[in-house]
């Protein structure tokens, strides 16, 4: 990807582009692209639409440079150029407002669109070629490294640098937008204003090429920056969010308590809730590294392995409609065996993207199974292995991100060595290599365009004699590989922490950027430490202070939503809240095909019967998605109110109540028990007074204790994690 540079001016006032050359470049790409990118000529609504506008058609955000070339210059008898007079091409005077225009008056004579474009004409409006000097980076430059007031104003300055050495300021044909318009604002010329102390990003684009830059506001806080002294980092993820914090103006929240502990930790390693034994245990354990202890146990516990195979399976779309019940058994089984042996995540993806064999024996060959169509290839393994969505880029280039139509089919050609037959078996495929890669245009160009074997970020084929999807693996897992780390770091550290450093996890684009850009570099580089061991990097998060902030927030920190100042709360998927109503009320799930005692957490792939998880957003897992919504609805708290299954759990003769009655325990000691179980505290003296009421009030206590059970189970407190 192109690099990002900070210049920082010894004398602010008298601050000019750096680094321009006298070597020049005229191009489409460098004088034309960069003006219809700024008016939006080939946006949807305009000339990019089906058919174009008024006779002329430019390819939907310009993802053929060659066709718009051509449609300019020599479509409809060139009647767009004027060779002879350049000044009074239709090109110029239509934007201009010379003549009618059906988009209105773009930009005026003699600005800097105007000229680039005349200089294009001027130079014989040509296509560009093999020869054309090309864009290898683009460079904000800005005057001041951060901003100390509010109202602050700074000049952007664009430097682009072709493959010929020519160094372009572009700054006025690029176009300029700031990620958080809260904290900085910047106008159509690249002029900065500061606004309110914080961190953003400002995102620039010119032509087809999108970079960024971070902007610092340190703009003095109106009151006394909170002390936040009492944070004592045990990490370098603490000791970064700190120094955030700090410079924010932010105040974390106090740690959280034992109880709420040991229950976030349970459910966040392990999709589980802890026995009220197990609670009470940690809670009355005075060793300092008990936390520790309770950390290094539940990765060890065989509940680890199904809930992060439900992880995995939700990343790779297991389901039986694409892999049918033995292909489901063959990729889930081997999943559980690598998450069992602690495989390191680079060494599990390696072997799914080089899989070869049978689908029904070799567990990994089911990642192609959901990939039937070469562009399903790519959008799988560039939003799964590289966090980041090239979908867009099959029809057309990123609109928001330099990703092109060449990027994606070129990518493409990485499975063109790989073919998928039928197996011995019914409905079974094989999956094997080829001897050489099969060679396919890229679609909807105006001249045959052959993708090349070309990785992300660079320009020539590569060179190897490796199968091409080998090469691929080995590619995306080398340690030095941007995309890898980055993106399993972000999703680890979203499950544990509530939000990932960028959402949604499989979106990392400039125009997307990390929220802690130090952050998430040292999560990846935490990961690459580790060497890939998923266990040993979710056991550093675990026992980070950050990790145990409690979810209550304070005057300092109520507005946070992304610098992790106190733990966010969120609902819990769907298998684990269905796990914990059964295992509160004492009545277990059945699921059709599995073995009784088979818990919601176990299940291999989502088309298992159960209304419960679908109300609870299950993922169908039919389109590549690396997030799950676990967003509440009111459809879902109809249904824990209203739900017959639920509601014959709570009212069991052989559910709970009536189990911990028979065994000898008072009314009061099972409305301790019922909290235990459901919420992992015990009662405060205001919840149990208003029950022990109701009690003396009916003297029914089998019905006032399922209806306290009724209620915790509806509780905000029982459904998140918190």
């Amino acid at each position: 990807m192109l690099s990002v540079l900070v210049w920082v001016s010894a004398v602010p006032s008298a601050f000019a582009p750096s680094g321009v050359s006298s070597a020049t470049v005229v191009s489409f790409a460098a004088n034309v692209q960069p003006v219809i990118a700024k008016a939006g000529c080939a946006a949807r609504a305009c000339h990019g639409a089906e058919g174009g506008q008024s006779g002329f058609q430019l390819t939907l955000f310009q993802y053929d440079a060659y066709a718009d070339a051509i449609a300019i210059a020599q479509a409809s008898n060139g009647r767009r150029i004027n060779r002879e007079s350049p000044a009074d091409s239709l090109l110029l005077k239509k934007p201009t407002g010379q003549v009618p225009h059906g988009g209105g008056k773009r930009f005026d004579v003699n600005s800097p669109e105007y000229k680039a474009l005349l200089e294009w004409i001027e130079a014989g409006a040509k296509p560009d070629d093999d020869q054309t000097p090309y864009l290898t980076d683009l460079t904000i430059q800005l005057p001041v490294e951060r901003f100390e007031k509010a109202n602050q104003k700074a000049q952007a300055r664009v430097l682009a640098t072709f493959s010929n050495g020519a160094k372009r300021d572009v700054t006025e044909l690029s176009t300029f937008s700031v990620t958080d318009p809260g904290v900085a604002s910047v106008n159509e010329k690249g002029e900065l204003t500061a606004l309110r102390r914080g961190d953003a990003f400002l995102v620039v684009r010119f032509g087809r090429y999108v970079t960024n830059i971070p902007l610092v506001m340190d703009i003095p806080l109106a009151r006394k920056p909170p002390v936040i002294a009492r944070f004592q980092p045990v990490n370098e993820v603490d000791r970064i969010l700190k120094n955030r914090w700090e410079r924010l103006g932010l105040a974390p929240s106090s740690p959280a308590d034992d109880w709420t502990f040991v229950r976030r930790v349970y459910l966040d390693l392990i999709g589980t809730l802890p026995k009220p034994e197990e609670a009470l245990a940690y809670v009355n354990d005075r060793s300092p590294t008990k936390k520790e202890e309770l950390v290094d146990m539940l990765l060890r516990r065989p509940e680890f392995i199904y809930y992060w195979a439900q992880w995995w399976g939700d990343m790779l779309r297991v389901e039986k409609n694409t892999m049918k019940d033995p292909g489901v058994r063959a990729i889930s089984q081997w999943i559980r065996t690598s998450l069992l042996e602690n495989k390191p995540l680079d060494q599990m993806a390696k072997e799914l993207l080089t899989a070869s064999g049978r689908s029904f024996t070799d567990g990994p060959v089911n990642y192609f199974r959901s990939t039937p169509r070469i562009e399903d290839a790519v959008v799988q393994f560039s939003r799964v292995f590289m966090g980041v969505r090239m979908d867009c880029a099959q029809c057309h280039n990123h609109p928001f991100e330099s990703w092109t139509q060449n990027d994606f089919y070129n990518l493409a050609m990485f499975f063109r060595q790989t073919r998928m037959r039928g197996g011995p078996d019914k409905d079974e495929v094989t999956v094997e290599d080829l001897p050489k890669p099969q060679p396919f245009n890229i679609p909807k160009r105006a001249r045959p365009t052959p993708a090349q074997a070309i990785l992300p970020g660079e320009r020539q084929p590569v060179e190897t004699s490796l199968n091409l999807r080998q090469y691929l693996a080995s590619w995306i897992t080398d340690p030095q590989n941007p995309y890898f780390a980055r993106a399993f770091a972000n999703r680890l550290w979203a499950r544990m922490m509530g939000r990932g450093v960028f959402e949604p996890l499989d979106d990392y684009r400039q125009t997307n950027p990390p929220t802690d850009p130090a952050l998430m570099e040292s999560l990846a580089d935490l990961l690459r430490k580790k060497n890939y061991d998923m266990r040993a990097f979710l056991k550093e998060i675990a026992m980070s202070r950050a990790y145990s902030l409690t979810s209550d927030t304070n005057p300092a920190n109520e507005g946070d939503t992304k610098y992790y100042t106190h733990y966010y709360t969120r609902r819990v998927p769907a298998e684990v809240l269905a796990d914990m109503v059964a295992w509160v009320t004492d009545r277990p799930d059945r699921y059709n095909g599995y073995p009784e005692g088979t818990r919601a957490i176990q299940l291999e792939e989502p088309n298992t019967y159960s209304r419960f998880l679908d109300v609870f957003n299950r993922p169908k897992r039919r389109i590549v998605t690396c997030d799950r919504d676990e967003s509440p609805s009111l459809t879902q708290a109809l249904f824990l109110l209203n739900n017959g299954a639920i509601h014959a759990k709570v009212a069991s003769r052989e559910g709970i109540v009536v189990e911990l009655l028979k065994a000898g325990m008072s009314p009061e000691q099972v409305i301790d028990q019922l909290y235990l179980r459901a919420l992992t505290r015990y009662p405060r003296p205001e919840e149990k007074k208003v029950v022990m009421q109701e009690l003396q009030r009916t003297n029914n206590a089998v019905e006032v204790l399922q209806d306290l059970l009724w209620a915790l189970l509806n509780t905000k407190e029982f459904l998140y994690n918190h």
